[in-house]
């Protein structure tokens, strides 16, 4: 009995392991809340000011939807982790009516500070595009808080149509980025940020990746950005 004892008490107990959850979804879920809650103190700083009225509730209650979607992820990231793994479904979403809809909302939120050309008008018309509107909502915000960082006052949207593909073109007149630091972009933990994580743009690069698409960054210092966002038809 006591060799069994000392042996039992000897041996090292297996360690318990929680479930591998992804940490990368949690600080992109964290990195991401920041932009809509934005817009959320915004809107109720300004209904407090005035009488509610439907444009700034309409704002409130997208920038709401996108903190939820957001949440979601996080819980479906809990959920994957302690059962089989399964990749996201890929939708297919109006491409017309998201940029439309993220345009309502990004005039109102950055007052002015910046411009917002071709967000409006001369869209392409009846396309429907691999992927999902929530994420796409957050690369776009995602792009324009690095334009707004980079101290530009310009964001032009053209795109251009294949028979298998749909080509967004964002331009900002900013800072733009030095040749030695473009060839870095995109890449896993990069960041020229000083409390920036590298995760933004990573995480719309492979987002883009998984819709069969892409995003690719071209830049010229002190001169702009341009961003290519590349969709496949549905």
């Amino acid at each position: 009995m006591g060799l069994f004892l000392r042996t039992y008490f000897e041996e090292p107990m297996p360690s318990i392991q929680p479930p591998a959850i992804s940490m990368e979804s949690f600080f992109r879920a964290a990195h991401d809340l920041r932009s809509p809650l934005s817009a959320v103190n915004l809107t109720i700083h300004h209904l407090k000011q005035a009488s509610p009225d439907l444009d700034h509730l309409g704002l409130l209650d997208e920038a709401v939807k996108r903190i939820n979607n957001i949440a979601e992820e996080i819980l479906q990231a809990r959920k994957q982790a302690q059962g089989p793994q399964k990749a996201k479904p890929v939708e297919c979403f109006d491409l017309c009516e998201a940029i439309k809809c993220f345009a309502r909302e990004a005039k109102f939120q950055l007052q002015n500070s910046m411009e917002l050309e071709g967000f409006h008008k001369n869209l392409p018309q009846d396309v429907q595009a691999l992927g999902n509107i929530g994420d796409f909502h957050r690369i776009l915000w995602n792009l324009i808080q690095n334009a707004k960082e980079a101290d530009a006052t310009c964001w032009s949207l053209t795109w251009k149509e294949t028979s298998e593909q749909i080509i967004l073109k964002i331009r900002d007149n900013g800072a733009g980025i030095p040749a030695r630091t473009l060839k870095k972009i995109g890449q896993e933990g990069f960041t020229t940020k000083k409390k920036g994580n590298g995760l933004g743009l990573y995480s719309a690069i492979q987002t883009m990746h998984t819709w069969q698409g892409d995003l690719t960054v071209t830049s010229q210092h002190h001169i702009g950005t341009t961003i290519e966002i590349s969709f496949t038809k549905s």
